[in-house]
């Protein structure tokens, strides 16, 4: 009984074995079939993205033909606009020359009258003495080669003419102040004569204002040692009674110093070579006679300020 159930087992487990076995197979050969199927589909799907990609490629490769061909177009109108526009600025220079040439400045001088005019307009380097100069030289030129003998003796002549800055610039403080170029010499002559006086004035005055100084620090120490220990307040009181005194003190003798002997002069002599209504005119404007004088004298506004007491800006 044994034996038989020993075999049966055995004939059931050799059974199963072939069973499994055979179940294993059939889901082997299922397992393969459906790799060979996926295989298939990649292998499909890489060739549609190599399609694909291939297309792109194609169409980048067209535009950027596409692009060149335009950037070339381009460039080639470009070039032919910029050849148009300096072909017509040089037809317009042409043009501009060709009126120039045909336009020539005739103001009836030979020459020679040329030549001699020009020396006279170079002693001045104001404006229209500069611009009479470039006049009688285009003219000079448009006369053409007819002129070049009277040229040639100019030059071996050796006239050589530097303008006079001076001359301008009395020019124009005469303009300025509405007077004469020749009353401004006479206004320096009279300063020059009275320069000794007003040297000795000035240096009397600069003695006058070192000793005041020296009074002033005297002072400051003085009111310095009052102040000592005061209280706060009380200090800043008798500070501001001090400045006032001595500025008080200062209006006083400044109106009782007046005008120097050599100032009063200088007015009066200045009346003499100037017209009255010059002279009102002169003191309306800013400054008055100081500042003119110290223009004429090449010091400008206020330059001789300190000549015979006038030493606050606008005259006395």
């Amino acid at each position: 009984m044994k034996g038989i159930t020993i075999t049966l087992v055995l004939a059931g487990v050799v059974v199963g074995a072939a069973g499994s076995a055979i179940v294993v197979t059939a889901i082997q050969k299922k397992n393969k079939a459906g790799e060979a199927n996926q295989s298939a589909k990649d292998k499909l799907a890489a060739n549609e993205n190599f399609k694909i990609l291939a297309e792109q490629r194609q169409k980048i490769i067209e535009d950027l033909q596409k692009e060149k061909a335009e950037d070339k177009q381009g460039a080639a109108v470009r070039r032919d606009n910029e050849v148009r526009r300096l072909q017509g600025v040089i037809n317009q220079q042409k043009k501009d020359l060709e009126l120039a040439n045909n336009q020539r400045v005739s103001i009836g001088l030979s020459p020679k009258q040329i030549l001699d005019a020009l020396p006279e307009e170079y002693k001045s380097n104001e404006r229209i003495p500069q611009r009479r100069r470039i006049y009688l030289t285009e003219a000079l030129v448009d006369l053409g080669e007819g002129a070049l003998p009277e040229i040639q003796a100019f030059l071996e002549s050796n006239v050589d003419v530097e303008p006079d800055i001076q001359a301008d610039r009395e020019r124009r403080v005469a303009e300025k102040w509405g007077i004469e170029t020749a009353q401004i010499d006479q206004i320096k002559s009279m300063m020059e004569d009275m320069k000794p006086q007003l040297d000795a004035e000035r240096e009397a005055r600069r003695e006058e204002m070192e000793k005041r100084r020296a009074e002033g620090r005297a002072e400051w120490e003085k009111m310095r040692a009052e102040l000592e220990g005061l209280p706060e307040e009380e200090r800043r009181q008798k500070m501001r009674e001090r400045f006032t005194q001595m500025r008080e003190r200062g209006e006083r003798e400044r109106e009782e110093r007046g005008s120097s002997d050599a100032a009063k002069e200088m007015e009066g002599r200045v009346q003499l070579i100037l017209s009255a209504e010059q002279y009102n005119a002169v003191q309306e404007q800013r400054g008055g006679v100081q500042a003119m004088l110290g223009e004429v004298g090449g010091r400008g506004r206020g330059g001789f300020g300190d000549w015979g007491g006038w030493g606050r800006r606008g005259g006395r």
